[in-house]
């Protein structure tokens, strides 16, 4: 279930949300910080973001179609699996927590696709108890098992699998740069994830120097310009749907649309690519 916190702001709350989860409080307010501040984002305030059930916070962000999503990296992995969420970039934040910005699609699923990826995820010896139609968005890609979409998981708390073949981005977090590489290893074949959103995750990692990215996030201004405008054409071009806003989500979950709302108003004062 879906939160609304009305006395702090993002960092507050999300120090409130891990609890004592993690041992590095003071690293995860200084890198979130610094990674807003870096994105050219304003922190968002009271009334702007929301929480659910293990995660530390959720930003959804209407004109640039994405949502941000901060979590612990222990109960979030990133599994390469085309029916789990392999969002558009991943940044560091402390030695526990990661922000990943993932692109958002028609929500929820319609229960047949629910029932055929709880299949899939049982064959590839993928265990979740929490997927259900709400927790599946479909990305901007079809196949002839999904005609509508390939569904993904894109709350994957506490995914977890026993099958080698399905590799876990998360397990290489602790080496090198700050940034998460999710592309495909050299010995990987790149899947409909990689192809319809390269472009995307292309721009976000010219944002940033990865090799000297490891204490300090080095950045190039234009680059994240050029994202967050590369973004708002994918959300233009209905590549990217804030199904939040105009879709069955907002009746379930009402609060949302008005965070959503009163970030962009947010945005928009902070930054003038939203404006």
């Amino acid at each position: 279930m879906i939160q609304h916190h009305k006395k702090n702001d993002f960092i507050e709350q999300a120090i409130i949300e891990a609890g004592d989860r993690c041992n590095d409080v003071a690293q995860i307010k200084t890198d979130l910080a610094e990674a807003f501040e870096k994105l050219k984002l304003p922190m968002p305030k009271d009334g702007e973001f929301h929480n659910g059930v293990g995660n530390l916070g959720v930003v959804f962000m209407n004109q640039a179609g994405c949502v941000l999503r901060l979590v612990l990296e222990s109960e979030f992995p990133l599994l390469r699996h085309l029916n789990v969420m392999r969002p558009i970039g991943s940044i560091r934040i402390g030695e526990t927590a990661r922000l990943d910005v993932q692109y958002a699609g028609l929500c929820p699923a319609i229960s047949e696709d629910t029932q055929k990826v709880q299949s899939i995820f049982a064959e590839a010896g993928i265990e979740d108890e929490d997927i259900t139609s709400p927790n599946l968005c479909y990305a901007d890609i079809k196949n002839t098992m999904f005609p509508n979409g390939i569904p993904v998981q894109f709350d994957v708390w506490e995914l977890k699998t026993l099958n080698q073949s399905v590799r876990n981005i998360s397990a290489l977090f602790d080496k090198g740069s700050r940034i998460l590489d999710l592309s495909p290893t050299s010995n990987e074949t790149p899947d409909e994830q990689d192809t319809a959103y390269q472009d995307l995750r292309e721009g976000f990692k010219r944002i940033f120097d990865i090799e000297q990215s490891v204490k300090e996030l080095i950045v190039y201004p234009e680059a994240v310009d050029n994202f967050w405008k590369s973004m708002k054409k994918a959300k233009h071009s209905d590549r990217l749907k804030t199904s939040w806003l105009d879709g069955e989500m907002t009746a379930k979950f009402k609060e949302i649309p008005e965070a959503s709302r009163a970030y962009d108003a947010h945005l928009r004062e902070h930054n003038p690519i939203f404006v």
